[in-house]
């Protein structure tokens, strides 16, 4: 009878600490399941200021310059 309660206990035991393996396993995949996700966010969010900074950079380029500049280049 020992022997059964020993043995139960041991599968029980067994059971439990594979849960627990399962359940940090599960936490550690959906861990790197956000941080892939916010690097991509933040990817994405480079790139559109980088865009921008791109439009603005033209938009400044081809804006027509101050007098003050213009009566430099011509002298």
């Amino acid at each position: 009878m020992q022997y059964f309660f020993s043995s139960l206990n041991y599968i029980i035991q067994s059971q439990v600490i594979q849960n627990i393996q399962s359940t940090f396993s599960n936490l550690f995949n959906f861990q790197k399941t956000l941080i892939l996700l916010l690097i991509f966010i933040i990817i994405i969010k480079l790139q559109k200021y980088q865009q921008k900074m791109a439009e603005d950079f033209v938009s400044f380029s081809q804006e027509p310059r101050s007098k003050e500049l213009q009566n430099k280049f011509k002298q």
